[in-house]
C-alpha cells in the first residue's frame, strides 16, 4: 500500500518549530525565563523519556545550551513539586512553536519559510541550491552531494559529520549544494 510518510512530515514540522524558536531566542540573548508567579506562562505537552505518555510542562526557562540545542526547564502541571528539563525533540509536535506566543512582542521575523528559498545568489555570482532540512538529511544519507552551511556574509563551510548537519539545522543556518557561477 502506498501512503504518506507521516513520520517524515512530523520530523519536518519539529525542525521548523525548532528553527523558529531558536531564531527568536537568539533575539533575546539565547535564553528566556518566566517568573513562577506569572499567570501567563506557556504550558506545552512533552514526552520525557522516563514517563509513560505525555506530560503537561509549565515552562520556566528555555535556552540555547552549550551544544546549540534548545533546552527547556519547567514543572509538571499536575505536580508542581516535580521540575525537570528536556530537549526540544521531546516536545509534542505543534507545542514548541506555542512558546513564541508568550515571548514579548517584537518585529523580528523568525518564519522558517522566509529562509527557505530555493537558491542563494552570492555577490560574486556564485549560486547555491538551498535545501530544507528533510532534503538535506536525505542527500546526506545518500551521499550524492557535499552539503555546505551557507552564512549570511556569503561564506560557507563544508558539513563533515551528521552531528554538524543536525547542529546546522537546529541553528537555522541555510544548507546548500554547489550549483556554480552564473555569467
Amino acid at each position: 500500500m502506498i501512503k504518506t510518510d507521516v513520520w517524515k512530515i512530523d520530523s519536518m514540522l519539529k525542525n521548523i518549530e525548532q528553527i523558529e524558536v531558536y531564531n527568536a531566542l537568539k533575539h533575546f540573548g539565547g535564553k528566556y525565563s518566566w517568573e513562577a508567579a506569572e499567570e501567563n506562562i506557556p504550558v506545552i505537552a512533552v514526552n520525557p523519556g522516563d514517563c509513560e505518555g505525555p506530560v503537561d510542562l509549565r515552562v520556566q526557562t528555555i535556552e540555547i545550551d552549550e551544544h546549540n540545542a534548545l533546552f527547556i526547564q519547567g514543572y509538571n502541571v499536575h505536580n508542581d513539586s516535580e521540575d525537570f528539563g528536556i530537549y526540544a525533540d521531546e516536545v509534542v509536535t505543534g507545542h514548541l512553536i506555542y512558546i513564541l506566543d508568550y515571548l514579548p512582542e517584537s518585529e523580528i521575523d523568525v518564519r522558517y519559510e522566509k529562509r527557505n528559498r530555493n537558491a542563494k545568489l552570492c555577490r560574486d555570482g556564485f549560486v547555491w541550491k538551498t535545501l530544507d532540512p528533510l532534503k538535506a538529511r536525505e542527500i546526506w544519507e545518500n551521499g550524492t552531494f557535499e552539503l555546505y552551511r551557507l552564512y549570511d556574509d556569503d561564506s560557507e563551510g563544508l558539513i563533515q559529520t551528521a552531528t554538524e548537519l543536525e547542529e546546522t539545522i537546529s541553528q537555522g543556518i541555510e544548507i546548500g549544494i554547489e550549483v556554480g557561477f552564473i555569467r
